[in-house]
């Protein structure tokens, strides 16, 4: 759904929350956004990023190492997701 946020980081946030995917000018909005956040925040969020992409490329890495274990994991974790919202409704 295209609005008036669209092309800004708060259009990005407003397309995550309605669950759709993410236009091309929020892609780069959000990209933006991120890029002057870290280099604003420092060293801190500096290596804030850096630990999260390596800890991206692990999980990435396992995943492939145990496919089979991983695979039972997400089943279980979609179980209780569905649990989850079934009791919100």
């Amino acid at each position: 759904m295209i609005d008036d946020k669209c092309g800004t980081y708060a259009g990005y946030q407003a397309h995550g929350r309605r669950g759709e995917r993410t236009c091309a000018a929020c892609r780069e909005a959000q990209r933006l956004y991120m890029k002057a956040r870290r280099a604003k925040g420092g060293p801190q969020i500096a290596r804030e990023y850096m630990l999260n992409k390596a800890r991206e490329r692990a999980v990435w890495r396992l995943k492939d190492m145990h496919r089979e274990d991983f695979d039972l994991l997400v089943a279980d974790e979609m179980r209780v997701e569905l649990m989850l919202a079934r009791r919100t409704e």
